[in-house]
């Protein structure tokens, strides 16, 4: 593993590695997932890309995003494909919480019960509306009279 912050030589160093052990570099950087943000990202380029294989770049549309479960299964899948292949994983990013999900899982206990995607729920008069745009168009935290929350999908 290779953490750090954005232009701490992370992709230099993760490159050197990767090309003297036989590695492949799997991405651990929420932002580095996203396509099209490249700007402040310091993303390795499509020249180091081609150097040795890289895993979870640029997989995610900017519309979109990944939640840190999300990320820890698509690396576990990663890992393992790397590992058949008998290669050398080597993880490289700056996301504390990203790696935290893959390495020690977020919760311990018992799973969350499923909820579905557009379940919604009454509160009380004074609490805060928390609506999921996906869900209802609607994102606001300042207090209405008719207040509802929706429960994003996990």
């Amino acid at each position: 593993m290779i953490l750090g912050p954005t232009a701490s030589g992370k992709t230099a160093l993760s490159l050197a590695l990767a090309q003297k052990f036989g590695g492949e570099i799997v991405n651990c950087d929420s932002l580095a997932m996203v396509r099209e943000f490249d700007v402040g990202t310091a993303k390795p380029s499509a020249a180091e890309r081609g150097l040795v294989p890289h895993h979870l770049l640029n997989v995610v549309e900017p519309t979109q995003y990944v939640t840190a479960g999300e990320y820890a299964r698509l690396a576990r899948e990663v890992l393992k494909e790397i590992n058949l292949r008998g290669r050398l994983p080597i993880i490289v990013g700056g996301t504390g919480l990203y790696l935290r999900a893959l390495l020690e899982g977020l919760f311990s206990g018992r799973s969350a019960p499923k909820i579905s995607a557009n379940a919604c729920v009454r509160v009380p008069r004074n609490a805060v509306q928390i609506i999921c745009t996906k869900c209802c168009g609607v994102s606001t935290r300042r207090p209405r009279k008719k207040f509802m929350a929706t429960i994003p999908r996990n």
